[in-house]
């Protein structure tokens, strides 16, 4: 092929080099010079308000990715949560419901002696569950954790809305029950890396009693029936990751 020729490559055609148009498909070949002017000048002048403009819907649109991203990290979390709700011990999903079973029945109540008859029924409840006195990896979620003018620890691990377990928070109530938790113990320790809010899995034993089968700190009948606060002596407390 001669120098001057060239083939097109739209059309496959021998044109000559020089040629800025192909004779044969009328396919452009070559740019003037003042086209290519004239694009440069304006990708000059329009590139920076295309990248302002892309940033700017980029934000714009940010805050909805965000909101995104939350939800299903708040969906995650849900799931977590059932995931972690649903590992509870049998002997827990049973104890849980007696404990709301007799709180709707409570609210029934016509008098102080059907109030006393449902706390007595509650008690024999719990007794037919034949849970021991020593449970071991039930679940809930750490609600207080504070210390005593002693410096010793007392805490509550919330079971549901209605229902926790703990400590009592003084010397002179815990005269008889010894629940608080020594300042020099393995589980004071333990304790110390932990914050409220914080699921848990927790070891320790319920302290017998023959009005609540397990013994309950509320000072009001109202109280143990409707938000009761058993009293445990704790042996170990994990975190749940």
């Amino acid at each position: 092929m001669a120098d001057y020729l060239i083939i097109c490559k739209a059309c496959g055609q021998q044109i000559a080099k020089s040629a800025k148009i192909c004779p044969h498909c009328g396919k452009r070949l070559k740019m003037a010079l003042w086209l290519k002017i004239v694009i440069g000048i304006l990708v000059i002048a329009i590139a920076p308000q295309a990248i302002s403009g892309f940033l700017e819907g980029f934000q714009r649109s940010t805050p909805g990715i965000t909101d995104a991203v939350n939800e299903l990290s708040q969906t995650s979390n849900t799931l977590k949560q059932t995931v972690i709700a649903d590992s509870r011990p049998e002997k827990q999903k049973q104890f849980e419901s007696v404990i709301a079973t007799f709180s709707q029945q409570f609210d029934r109540a016509q008098n102080e002696l059907q109030e006393s008859s449902y706390r007595r029924d509650r008690m024999n409840a719990i007794k037919e569950l034949k849970i021991d006195t020593q449970i071991n990896g039930w679940i809930g979620t750490l609600n207080q954790l504070k210390t005593n003018t002693e410096g010793k620890a007392y805490i509550t691990i919330r079971l549901n809305n209605n229902l926790t377990i703990g400590t009592w928070n003084n010397a002179f109530s815990d005269i008889m029950d010894n629940t608080l938790i020594s300042i020099d113990s393995a589980l004071y320790k333990t304790l110390i890396n932990m914050k409220t809010g914080q699921k848990v899995k927790f070891f320790g034993s319920f302290i017998n009693s023959d009005l609540d089968y397990f013994k309950e700190k509320s000072m009001t009948i109202r109280g143990a029936m409707k938000t009761p606060e058993y009293l445990m002596r704790f042996s170990n407390v994990e975190a749940i990751n």
